[in-house]
């Protein structure tokens, strides 16, 4: 069993698993529970959150400014991007950001990387909406021993 795996590896396998991969925002209600198990856009899709004024389309938005970093301080590596927004959106029901990453073909082929829960339903009516992402960093990789 391994006892350390090196920050910088961390930081490498999420480098290597996102290059070449489009990488989108899409928002979901909750009506669906997050399940590590889901690994394609398929197995939630259903699920995405629907905008009233037509802002918000299926799909969501493709994620700009990846950053990926090596944390030597907190043992892990991260990755972050600038906050998607849409303007002005009535979406009535967005429980979770996904995040999803795909080489092109259809959405439903892309991958689930991730949900983001901001602890609370949002309901933005007629006006803008942004999700901002963790300034420490959306997605961690760590492990420990």
């Amino acid at each position: 069993m391994v006892s350390v795996v090196s920050n910088r590896f961390k930081k490498a396998a999420m480098e290597a698993y996102f290059d070449g991969k489009t990488v989108r925002a899409v928002l979901v209600k909750s009506t669906y529970t997050p399940n590590p198990a889901h690994n394609l856009w398929s197995q939630a899709s259903a699920h995405e959150s629907v905008d009233s004024l037509g802002n918000y389309v299926a799909g969501g938005q493709e994620l700009e400014g990846l950053v990926f970093v090596q944390d030597d301080d907190l043992n892990r590596g991260r990755f972050s991007f600038d906050a998607p927004s849409w303007d002005p959106v009535t979406i009535p029901d967005a429980r979770y950001l996904m995040v999803i990453a795909g080489t092109g073909g259809t959405l439903a082929d892309y991958e689930i990387v991730a949900a983001h829960d901001p602890g609370t339903t949002q309901d933005p009516s007629n006006g803008p909406f942004e999700w901002t992402p963790n300034a420490a960093g959306a997605i961690y990789l760590q492990a420990s021993a």
